[in-house]
C-alpha cells in the first residue's frame, strides 16, 4: 500500500467517523428501513410509494400494492425517527395527503370506471376521498369528482392544506380547475379553468398562514417554457392574473426543452418562493 492510498484511506475513515457523529449530535438517522411487512421472499407487487409529512414530524408512505390480488392501496405510519408506527393499512390512493395542525388529514385517490352508452364503454377518472383522524383512523370515501372522462392527457392532482380545509388541484388536459374543501371533505368553493392559456403541462397551488394562496403554472409557446402565477387574497379574490413570472429558453446545445416539476413553498407571512426542477438533472431552481 503506498503513502497516497493510505492517506486516502485515512480520509475516508475520518470523513465517515464525522458523519457519524453528527447524525447521531443532531439526530439523523442513516440507514434503510422496513416500509411493509410482504412476506419473503415477495408473493406481491408494491410499487410507486410516494412520502406525505405529518404534523408530529413523522410521516406516512402510501404506496400501490397487490397483496389482494388486485391493484389497491396501503399505507404505513412512521414517527420522527423513522420508526413504524402500528402496522399497514388500506387507503383510498395515493394521489394525494395533506394534514391539518391538529392530525385530521385528508387522503385522495384516483379511479378508474367505466360508463355504458350503448354498447359503447366509456371511460371516467373518479376522484375520492377519505378523512383520516390518528385518533378514530380512517373514515368512509366519498366521492369528490365522480365523472371526469379521460383523455390522451396525464391527470395532475395536488392537495394542501388552509387553517381549516383543503385545497385540490386537479390539471385535466392543460386546463386546471381548484376545489375548496372544509376539514370533512365537502366542497365548499369551485374554481375552474384558471388558467386562460390551455395546455399547462405542469402546475403547483400553496397558501401562506394568511389563508392567501397563489396558483403556478407552465406551458410551453414558440419552443420556450413560461411560468406563470395567479394570486388570491383570503377570500379567494384574485389579486394579481396571469403573472409571467419567467420565460426560459431551449437547452442551448440541444435545443431541447425538458419537462419542468414545479412546486411551491412559502419563506415568509405573505411571500412565495416557486421552485422547479429540470427532468433529468438534479438542479433545484428558484424565483
Amino acid at each position: 500500500m503506498t503513502f497516497r492510498s493510505c492517506w486516502f484511506g485515512l480520509l475516508v475513515f475520518l470523513f465517515s467517523f464525522g458523519l457519524s457523529i453528527f447524525a447521531m449530535g443532531t439526530g439523523w438517522s442513516w440507514g434503510d428501513f422496513l416500509i411493509s411487512e410482504e412476506p419473503q421472499p415477495a408473493q406481491f407487487r408494491q410499487e410507486e410509494p410516494k412520502a406525505f409529512w405529518t404534523p408530529d414530524s413523522g410521516f406516512i408512505l402510501a404506496w400501490k400494492d397487490y397483496r389482494l390480488g388486485e391493484l389497491s392501496y396501503f399505507a404505513q405510519r412512521f414517527d420522527s425517527r423513522g420508526m413504524p408506527v402500528d402496522t399497514n393499512f388500506q387507503v383510498i390512493g395515493n394521489a394525494g395527503m395533506a394534514f391539518l395542525p391538529d392530525s385530521t388529514g385528508m387522503i385522495v385517490g384516483v379511479s378508474e370506471a367505466c360508463r355504458r352508452f350503448l354498447d359503447l364503454c366509456i371511460s371516467y377518472y373518479i376522484i375520492r376521498g377519505q378523512i383520516f383522524r390518528f385518533s378514530d383512523q380512517l373514515e368512509p370515501p366519498f366521492e369528490i369528482v365522480p365523472d371526469l372522462p379521460i383523455e390522451s392527457y396525464p391527470l395532475q392532482i395536488h392537495l394542501i392544506t388552509l387553517q381549516d380545509g383543503f385545497f385540490l388541484g386537479i390539471n385535466k388536459g392543460g386546463t386546471i380547475s381548484l376545489l375548496k374543501l372544509n376539514r370533512n371533505g365537502k366542497v365548499i368553493n369551485t374554481f375552474k379553468n384558471l388558467n386562460p392559456v390551455r395546455h399547462a403541462s405542469d402546475f403547483s397551488i400553496m397558501s401562506n398562514p394568511k389563508n392567501q394562496w397563489v396558483l403556478f403554472w407552465s406551458n410551453t409557446e414558440e419552443n420556450f417554457v413560461n411560468l406563470y402565477a395567479m394570486f388570491f387574497n383570503e377570500e379567494d379574490s384574485v389579486i394579481a392574473r396571469n403573472i409571467n413570472v419567467a420565460r426560459y429558453e431551449p437547452h442551448l446545445f440541444t435545443n431541447e426543452i425538458k419537462p419542468r416539476k414545479l412546486r411551491a413553498v412559502v419563506v415568509r407571512d405573505t411571500a412565495f418562493e416557486f421552485f422547479w426542477a429540470d427532468a433529468g438533472t438534479s438542479s433545484l431552481n428558484s424565483v
